[in-house]
């Protein structure tokens, strides 16, 4: 599959904001065949829901760029294995894992992991949170 269409630069990069490259980044993995199948209980459909969730709340604005792109794609990845995944991942960063990206600020990271695991149990909970606004 090549990564190079119109919503990308020369290198395969996207381009847009951190929020576009998200969406689009979400989009992607969404239309791969393995994301729905039927032996995955989370849907292409339902990491969309996920990531417009996370793009309205605004999850990414307090982070650099750097951190803002571990977030995008640690979240897409790991919403799709779900939330025992997403607090795994959240432990590590916590425990100074840091996957190898080294010039993260594992705190920033792990704080935005949270809030995106928060909205993954808060959709199988039930929440609603524009109720409670």
């Amino acid at each position: 599959m090549s990564t190079i269409n119109d919503t990308t630069d020369g290198s395969g990069a996207f381009e847009g904001d951190r929020y576009e490259r998200m969406r689009k980044a979400a989009e992607i993995l969404a239309a791969d065949p393995c994301c729905n199948s039927d032996e995955n209980f989370v849907t292409g459909e339902m990491l969309l829901a996920f990531v417009d969730e996370l793009c309205d709340l605004k999850i990414l604005d307090d982070l650099t760029e750097h951190d803002a792109k571990t977030v995008a794609l640690v979240a897409n990845l790991d919403f799709l294995k779900g939330p025992y995944r997403q607090a795994e991942r959240i432990t590590e960063w916590l425990n100074d894992e840091k996957c190898g990206r080294e010039d993260d600020n594992q705190w920033a990271v792990a704080a935005a992991l949270t809030a995106a695991l928060k909205i993954t149990l808060d959709a199988y909970a039930g929440v609603d949170e524009q109720a409670d606004r």
